[in-house]
């Protein structure tokens, strides 16, 4: 099994565009559990974000890769953390929500401060 992608094409690029304005991404929320009490606990979940189930984007790494091939890692990004903060809301009632972010998202040239903390309003996260 290759984990190497096969260059985008014009319909993967197409695709690939269409996956972002559909939101047609999943969420899945991995427990990170603390054990410095009696009892282990869930301390907070963090969101991961896959492609659609058997697309060529379900796997995170080709999602990522598509994502930097076809120069949208940052509206990826941007959907990602959209989705994540949503669905944390309607899953839990209360908790914490960790998400790993690319820092070279700031070099894109539509990059703007402030979305996490615009849908960390909408969705009532304080």
């Amino acid at each position: 099994m290759s984990l190497a992608m096969k260059p985008p094409t014009l319909e993967g690029k197409e695709s690939f565009d269409q996956l972002l304005e559909r939101e047609n991404l999943r969420t899945c929320f991995q427990p990170i559990v603390s054990f410095n009490r009696d009892a282990p606990e869930t301390y907070a979940v963090e969101a991961l974000t896959r492609g659609p189930e058997g697309s060529r984007y379900e796997s995170a790494l080709d999602l990522f890769e598509a994502a930097e091939e076809n120069e949208q890692l940052y509206p990826l990004e941007r959907v990602a953390r959209k989705l994540a903060i949503k669905r944390f809301c309607k899953r839990f009632d209360e908790g914490r929500l960790f998400m790993n972010l690319d820092a070279n998202v700031i070099y894109d040239d539509s990059f703007r401060e402030g979305n996490t903390l615009e849908y960390m309003k909408q969705y009532g996260v304080k």
